[in-house]
């Protein structure tokens, strides 16, 4: 067997015996030094371990115009019917789009959630004109109770037409949705999408009256010009036709 007094030969680190080491003063310092560095340094280690940081980056999108994220979802609302089924979209940047339709695909289901009909395609209601209807102009405070007959007539014959879809019985004045109709249609393409152009604006009256004379501003005035011509000439037509009849009387 090797004795221990062989290994110890081979001893790399040897140390020098305590009786043969003097201490200094500037080594007990240098000493005290280092010992709290390390302290200070293990501390400020676990303190930034222990810390929740928060980095933001802007990152400019280079991507084309063309390109957009694709996410996949799959939810399902037992009870809600999907015509008031609907996605918003917002990104970081604080751009939202509101009630995205063109490539989410709703279909009916079961309280078992199993499909019950083919896919839900939204769409205006479709209506039936006989010819000779004639629909009345209301005067008063410019608002008019709109039915299913006569939308479509009122939505086409003015530039901007603004509905307030609301129920009387309910007694938040907010949560109804006030849609605004150009030439028949409520949907706006922006960026290649589609959606509906609604007044998320305050409920109060001067809020209501600013919108919407900022509405009626953007209407060019040639439209006004050619309806009060249409009126004059209309006008003209029916006494000329009064006066044919009185001639053929006399």
């Amino acid at each position: 067997m090797i004795s221990s007094s062989k290994l110890k030969s081979v001893d790399f680190y040897r140390k020098i015996p305590r009786d043969l080491t003097e201490a200094s003063l500037s080594g007990a310092g240098l000493s005290i030094i280092a010992a709290l560095s390390m302290v200070f340094l293990f501390g400020m280690e676990l303190n930034d371990y222990m810390t929740v940081s928060t980095s933001t980056s802007v990152v400019v999108d280079r991507s084309p115009d063309g390109e957009f994220l694709r996410i996949d979802f799959n939810l399902s609302f037992p009870s809600l019917s999907c015509e008031f089924a609907s996605v918003d979209v917002s990104d970081i940047l604080g751009t939202n789009r509101l009630n995205i339709t063109k490539t989410v695909r709703k279909f009916s289901i079961d309280p078992n959630l199993r499909p019950t009909g083919s896919e839900f395609h939204p769409g205006p209601i479709p209506m039936v004109s006989k010819h000779g209807d004639d629909f009345e102009e209301v005067e008063g405070d410019g608002s008019v109770s709109v039915t299913l007959a006569s939308f479509d007539q009122y939505s086409h014959q003015y530039d901007i037409f603004v509905v307030n879809f609301y129920a009387p019985w309910h007694h938040i004045q907010g949560y109804p949705s006030i849609r605004i109709f150009r030439k028949g249609s409520d949907v706006r393409e922006d960026g290649g999408h589609h959606e509906h152009e609604s007044y998320y604006g305050e409920r109060d009256t001067d809020s209501l009256v600013s919108a919407m004379e900022t509405l009626v501003a953007s209407i060019p005035k040639v439209s006004h010009e050619l309806a009060l011509e249409d009126k004059s000439k209309q006008q003209i037509n029916a006494v000329n036709a009064l006066l044919h009849q009185q001639v053929d009387v006399e």
